[in-house]
């Protein structure tokens, strides 16, 4: 919802992007969300996807300005770690584990519901240079030997 109302103020900006996508599994606020669509008339700045192949969300991530992840409640927090892999700029917030988890290496809000700051932080990350970043602390190989490990322990 705060991407939403940010998109409502973003052709004040006029050196950032002036499109949103929004991919993943339809959530709980899904209704919600798309009313909020067609009351603000943002059809034409923000596409819903739904559900995208990890193929299409990489073709996604390769061409987009900068990955935004609003989340104020996370597991994990995968998202950011895969679009810093491939290069992108991150704007995620400090909420939950996010900022455990990708390690204080890309950009953050300090309030994820203040528009402003997000348009502004936008603004500002528009001059800094896109970079791969590798998380080995993340790969599938490390985690299976580390899991492989732990099995052996408790069934020795």
């Amino acid at each position: 919802m705060t991407l939403l109302k940010m998109m409502e103020e973003i052709n004040k900006y006029k050196n950032i992007p002036q499109k949103l996508i929004v991919s993943g599994v339809k959530g709980y606020q899904q209704d919600t969300l798309m009313q909020e669509l067609k009351e603000k008339k943002l059809n034409k700045k923000v596409i819903f996807t739904g559900f995208v192949s990890n193929e299409e969300r990489n073709t996604l991530l390769k061409n987009a300005n900068i990955f935004l992840f609003p989340s104020i409640f996370e597991g994990f927090g995968m998202p950011p770690i895969e679009a810093m892999h491939l290069g992108k700029r991150v704007l995620t917030t400090k909420c939950a584990s996010i900022y455990e988890v990708t390690k204080g290496k890309c950009f953050y809000v300090e309030d994820p519901h203040d528009i402003r700051e997000w348009l502004q932080k936008i603004e500002e990350i528009q001059k800094e240079k896109e970079k791969k970043i590798d998380f080995k602390e993340y790969k599938k190989e490390r985690i299976t030997q580390e899991y492989l490990k732990l099995f052996n322990q408790v069934f020795k």
